[in-house]
């Protein structure tokens, strides 16, 4: 099984996709920048990274990205700050 996690670089993001892993499963992140996922999540070979912000994929993008997903979480957060 194969579970799409935006958000993976997150501290949420982070746990899930680990604990995913770690259950055996297949995950499938959206990052938009793939350097930050940790060493030992970047280099597994159950983990595919789709590097790109979701705000700037259309729906057949995102289409494509639940494709072939048993499930599938968003851990995007929000930075507090006088903008946000």
């Amino acid at each position: 099984m194969t579970f799409l996690v935006l958000g993976a670089t997150g501290a949420t993001g982070r746990l899930l996709v680990r604990a995913l892993l770690d259950r055996g499963a297949a995950v499938r992140v959206v990052v938009r920048d793939a350097a930050r996922l940790e060493a030992s999540i970047r280099d597994d070979p159950k983990v595919s990274i789709v590097e790109a912000s979701i705000t700037d994929l259309g729906e057949g993008d995102i289409r494509e990205l639940v494709a072939g997903c048993a499930g599938a979480a968003s851990c995007l957060g929000h930075n507090l700050s006088f903008r946000g």
